[in-house]
């Protein structure tokens, strides 16, 4: 379904990765390859701020998701020079 998706939408998948989480299980998605993993922590940080962002989660382990989330990246924007831009977190209720 998303091979199919891609191809329709033509979406560039070279450069294309999730984060996904169902059900507080947390899984990666690499669009290029197609491949899906299951991660076992519960946290996670893609890309070049990902150091910053995990210990950003690791020490605000009581705080609201949202809330560590957004911290998580403006700490990666903060003081990873390759990481920029707003900050968008997208949640559906229908999962849950």
């Amino acid at each position: 379904a998303l091979q199919e998706y891609y191809e329709e939408n033509h979406i560039e998948k070279s450069r294309l990765g999730f984060i996904i989480v169902v059900k507080n299980l947390i899984f990666t998605h690499d669009a290029e390859d197609m491949s899906m993993a299951r991660y076992g922590y519960s946290f996670i940080a893609e890309g070049s701020g990902a150091q910053y962002a995990t210990g950003a989660m690791a020490s605000t382990q009581n705080w609201a998701p949202f809330d560590r989330i957004r911290n998580a990246v403006n700490v990666s924007i903060q003081y990873s020079p390759s990481c920029a831009g707003n900050v968008d977190v997208l949640r559906s209720d229908k999962c849950t």
